[in-house]
């Protein structure tokens, strides 16, 4: 992220929809095989949040997850990408 002079980087916390109640109810997906994104910021303990960014045409919410180097949050809202 310092080499190339970004402040923050951003992607969708999970890699697929999200089930849906049914799903989770019936048990087709078990929570520890879904597959999210949010292990990047876990494991470089970067600071992130995860945030909503719309929804599907199903009306499946989404969201869209910002990484920032450490101590830098206050650089990622003075940019405007917090808003």
């Amino acid at each position: 992220m310092a080499d190339n002079r970004l402040i923050s980087v951003c992607f969708p916390p999970s890699q697929v929809l999200p089930p849906t109640r049914e799903e989770l109810r019936n048990g087709s997906l078990a929570g520890s095989r879904f597959p999210t994104n949010t292990l990047i910021a876990a494991q470089t303990w970067l600071p992130s949040i995860c945030l909503p960014a719309g929804f599907t045409t199903a009306g499946v919410p989404v969201g869209i997850e910002m990484v920032v180097l450490p101590y830098h949050e206050p650089d990622s809202v003075q940019s405007g990408l917090c808003v």
